[in-house]
């Protein structure tokens, strides 16, 4: 499995992603997306889509009826996901099971009232373990969990408060993957038997050569609520 990330400062401009991806892909997203897009949200939405073409998604895409991006008849996996001007894809070309990938900025709503969140949307098992530790991050652990959890099974945040991330991992079909990507929390839901990743990739549009710059960083993820 291979993950890219990017800042959306750093992402092409929304005419060069145009000229960038599979006309294929453009006409799939238009048909889900519509004409009436701002601009910024056209070219964040285009960016994921980039980051898919860069990590080497190749394939017939389609939207399913919750709006969640897929290959059509392909055994390629894959999920988008984008938070306070960070955009990251998960793909893997060959995958054991479907993909769950979730993100939430550490530098936006410090002030919210977290603990009245978590009363609301976290089963009483999540909740006692924000408790023991009742900061930002320890929430944004466990919510990016839950997030991941519903778009691996395609389910919609509909299911976010029924989802016990907890009693999900003991039954042994899923794992949850949590590491921090600069000012973001980032959580995976995957199958048991899908690997680790030990790397994440950032890119970078180089506007004056026309072309991703590509560096790889080391990750660490923990598997367990902290």
């Amino acid at each position: 499995m291979v993950i890219f990330f990017a800042r959306t400062e750093h992402l092409p401009s929304t005419l060069e992603l145009c000229r960038l991806l599979p006309p294929d892909w453009l006409a799939s997203w238009a048909q889900r997306h519509g004409e009436d897009v701002r601009d910024d949200t056209k070219r964040q939405s285009l960016g994921a889509l980039w980051l898919l073409h860069l990590a080497g998604g190749q394939g017939n895409l389609q939207y399913d009826a919750l709006g969640r991006p897929f290959f059509w008849n392909s055994d390629a996996e894959f999920n988008l996901t984008h938070t306070q001007g960070l955009l990251f894809c998960a793909y893997e070309k060959s995958a054991t099971g479907r993909i769950g990938i979730d993100a939430e900025s550490l530098v936006r709503d410090r002030d919210k009232d977290y603990g009245r969140l978590a009363l609301r949307w976290f089963s009483p098992r999540e909740y006692a373990c924000f408790e023991a530790s009742p900061t930002p991050q320890h929430f944004l652990t466990l919510w990016t969990r839950k997030e991941a959890y519903v778009k691996h099974t395609g389910s919609g945040l509909s299911q976010l408060r029924d989802a016990d991330t907890f009693s999900i991992a003991e039954q042994g079909a899923l794992r949850f993957l949590t590491c921090r990507v600069e000012d973001a929390i980032l959580s995976l839901c995957l199958s048991e038997d899908a690997g680790t990743p030990t790397q994440i990739a950032k890119i970078l549009w180089n506007a004056d050569a026309r072309r991703a710059e590509i560096s790889y960083q080391d990750i660490s993820f923990a598997e367990f609520c902290e």
